[in-house]
C-alpha cells in the first residue's frame, strides 16, 4: 500500500503555513493536476488556519516529486524548503497520522472537534472533483468512523479549555437555556471575542458590546448582530443586563460593589457576573450583594486545567487505541486489493475445472447421475486443496507492491481491473 502525506501543521512557522495554505476555491483545480494522468490514483487535500496536508494514494516512486512540484509552483518555495519544513509520512505511519488529526490527538487544542469536520470537507471535496479514489476513499471513510467512535468513547472532547468557553458553559449551568437572557460583554478583544462567539452559538436572547472605543466595539458586535455602546453608557447596559462578562485591560475596577448597589436598589432582578480580566475589572466585594453570582478567572482557570488534564488522559487513551485501529484498517485495506486477486484466481480455477469436464463429457456419458455427482465433488475438492496454500499465503501479505502483483497475476493468468 502506498499511502502518503506532506503536510505542515501548528509546529511550523504561521508565516510558512501561510505559503503553502491553499483557498478552497483553487482545491479541486490543484487536485486535478495531482491526479490527471493517473500516476497518483487518489489525493484529498486538508487546508485550514493551522495545518495544510496533502493526502496521496500511488504506487509510482515519483509521486512524491509530483506533490513537490505542485506545492512549490502554488507557493513560489523551492523544494528543498518545503522539504526543509513538512513532515512525509507513509504508509502505516500516514495512517496513524491521518488518525490522530481527525480524532483531535494531533490539534494545538486537544479534543477541537472542528478539524474532523474539516477533514471530511477536505474528503467532500475530493470526491467531488472526482479525485479521492477507492482506496484513499475507503482509508478516508473508515478513518471518520473511528475517530467518531474514539472521540465518543473517551472524555477527548469533554469540558471546556478555553476560559471563555468555559464561562459561558459556567452561566449555561447556572441559568440553563440563554433564549430569553440579555448578556453584556464588556471589552472588544480577543477573549471577548470569543466570549460573543459562544454565547451566540448558544443562542442568547440580546447582546450589547461595551467598549472604551464604539468602533471596536461596533466591529465585534457585527459579527453577531448585537448591540454596541460606548463605555460612557456601562451603567444603562448593567441595568438591563442578566449576565455581564468583563475582560478589559483597565488598571482599576470596571465594577464596583457601590454601582451594582445603585442598580439594584431600582431592580430585584438576579444576575451572574464573570470576571475574565487580569488585573480584575469587578469589584470581588460585590459578592456581598445578595442578587449576585460573582465567577473569576481563578474559578474558571481551574476547571479549564483539570479539562485540560482530562483530556490528556483522553489523548493517551486514545493513541494507545489507534496503534490497534492502524493494523485493522492496513488489514481492511490489504483485503481491498488482494480480494479480487482471490477472486479472479478462484474463477480462473472453476473456470478451467468446468471446461475440463464439459471437454470430457463423452468419456462420463456411462456414468451414472450419483457417479457424475461424485466426479464433480472430487474435482471441487482437488481445485480447493491446490489453491488453500496460495491463498492462505495471498491473504498473509501486508503490502503487496505493483510488481508482486503482475507476477500473480501473469503466473495464473487472470484479468482484472486494476484498482485505484
Amino acid at each position: 500500500m502506498s499511502l502518503s502525506v506532506i503536510g505542515v501543521n501548528h509546529h511550523q512557522t504561521v508565516e510558512f503555513r501561510e505559503k503553502l495554505a491553499f483557498a478552497a476555491e483553487d482545491i479541486p483545480s490543484a487536485l486535478q493536476q495531482l491526479t490527471e494522468d493517473g500516476e497518483i490514483s487518489g489525493s484529498v487535500i486538508l487546508s485550514t488556519c493551522n495545518r495544510v496536508e496533502i493526502y496521496f494514494y500511488s504506487e509510482s516512486p515519483f509521486a512524491y516529486k509530483r506533490v513537490l512540484d505542485l506545492l512549490s509552483i502554488h507557493s513560489n518555495v523551492e523544494h528543498s524548503e518545503i522539504e526543509t519544513n513538512t513532515y512525509h509520512y507513509t504508509h502505516e505511519d500516514a495512517i496513524r497520522h491521518l488518525l490522530k488529526v481527525c480524532c483531535g490527538v494531533d490539534s494545538i487544542v486537544l479534543g477541537e472537534p472542528q478539524i474532523l469536520e474539516q477533514a471530511k470537507l477536505a474528503y467532500q471535496r475530493a470526491k467531488d472533483s472526482g479525485c479521492a479514489g477507492s482506496i484513499l476513499g475507503h482509508i478516508f471513510e473508515r478513518t471518520f468512523a473511528i475517530a467518531k467512535r474514539l472521540r465518543t468513547e473517551t472524555e477527548i472532547s469533554n469540558g471546556s479549555v478555553s476560559t471563555s468557553k468555559a464561562a459561558v458553559d459556567l452561566v449555561r449551568q447556572q441559568l440553563g437555556s440563554l433564549a430569553d437572557k440579555r448578556v453584556l460583554i464588556i471589552g472588544a478583544g480577543k477573549i471577548a471575542t470569543l466570549a460573543a462567539k459562544y454565547f451566540d452559538h448558544y443562542g442568547v436572547g440580546e447582546m450589547v458590546i461595551v467598549n472604551r472605543t464604539l468602533a471596536r466595539a461596533e466591529a465585534v458586535a457585527s459579527l453577531f448582530q448585537a448591540k454596541a455602546l460606548p463605555l460612557s453608557e456601562l451603567k444603562t447596559a448593567l441595568h438591563e443586563a442578566d449576565i455581564v462578562v468583563s475582560c478589559t485591560s483597565a488598571e482599576s475596577f470596571v465594577i464596583t460593589r457601590e454601582m451594582l448597589a445603585e442598580i439594584f436598589a431600582e431592580t430585584c432582578q438576579d444576575r451572574v457576573l464573570v470576571d475574565l480580566a487580569v488585573p480584575r475589572d469587578i469589584d470581588p466585594e460585590v459578592r456581598e450583594l445578595p442578587q449576585v453570582q460573582l465567577f473569576d478567572v481563578d474559578v474558571l482557570d481551574n476547571v479549564t486545567d483539570a479539562n485540560r488534564e482530562q483530556r490528556r488522559l483522553a489523548a493517551k487513551e486514545i493513541e494507545a487505541r489507534i496503534e490497534d485501529e492502524v493494523q485493522k484498517c492496513l488489514y481492511h485495506i490489504h483485503s481491498r486489493k488482494i480480494g479480487p486477486v482471490i477472486q479472479s484466481l478462484k474463477i480462473k480455477a472453476e473456470e478451467i475445472r468446468t471446461d475440463t469436464l464439459e471437454r470430457n463429457d463423452r468419456q462420463l456419458q456411462g456414468l451414472s447421475k450419483k457417479q457424475r455427482a461424485t466426479v464433480d465433488y472430487l474435482t471441487k475438492a482437488i481445485v480447493n486443496k491446490l489453491l488453500h496454500n496460495p491463498i492462505m499465503l495471498l491473504k498473509q501479505q501486508v503490502d503487496m507492491s505493483p510488481d508482486q502483483m503482475q507476477v500473480i497475476q501473469q503466473m495464473f493468468d487472470l484479468e482484472m481491473e486494476a484498482d485505484s
